[in-house]
């Protein structure tokens, strides 16, 4: 998977950045791993540190916003931002945040590391806080590129029209091997 468009509103440019997901599931989990580059890594914004700040998006960060049962109504998404803060929640039809939000994050394993290029993020979701979980569904892939020299570029993967929560407009994860009845 390789994020190349960015813009808000639907209106689209290429990415001055690249961006990459790789996804990996197992009987337990869903792994995505973001590859970001980025030649100003001095200058990303880490102002939000709170575990589970839903407004930790606007630093530099990461999301997948995935609808695994494939209803295109329910999605849970999760942020990760360049310093390991990482937020979650479950929405119904755009419903917002339900009051027991914070059991999305139980469970969940991240990473984020930087290095020469830029830095990787990693989420690794447990299959139980996602309910069911189909052979593909509907996910989308986003980046907030946010530095402290003013620079902010949003990166998705999925072109939208409202916002990056338009689960009629995700793409579609197609997993190539589906789990065997022992796997499950």
């Amino acid at each position: 998977v390789s994020a190349s468009q960015s813009g808000m509103h639907g209106y689209t440019n290429a990415a001055s950045v690249a961006t990459t997901v790789s996804a990996v599931r197992t009987a337990d989990a869903l792994s995505f791993t973001f590859k970001c580059a980025e030649p100003k890594m001095h200058l990303a914004s880490t102002a939000y540190l709170k575990q589970g700040d839903m407004n930790c998006w606007r630093d530099n960060t990461v999301e997948i916003i995935l609808n695994p049962n494939g209803d295109r109504k329910t999605f849970f998404h999760y942020i990760l931002t360049s310093a390991n803060v990482l937020a979650g929640s479950r929405s119904v039809n755009g419903s917002g945040l339900p009051p027991d939000w914070k059991n999305y994050l139980e469970g969940v394993k991240t990473s984020a590391e930087e290095d020469a290029v830029g830095w990787t993020g990693t989420i690794t979701i447990p299959r139980k806080l996602l309910g069911e979980v189909r052979d593909s569904f509907q996910i989308n892939f986003c980046r907030h590129r946010v530095l402290t020299d003013g620079t902010v570029e949003s990166i998705v993967w999925s072109p939208y029209v409202h916002n990056f929560h338009d689960v009629e407009r995700f793409g579609t994860i197609v997993f190539d091997r589906p789990l065997t009845d022992r796997q499950q």
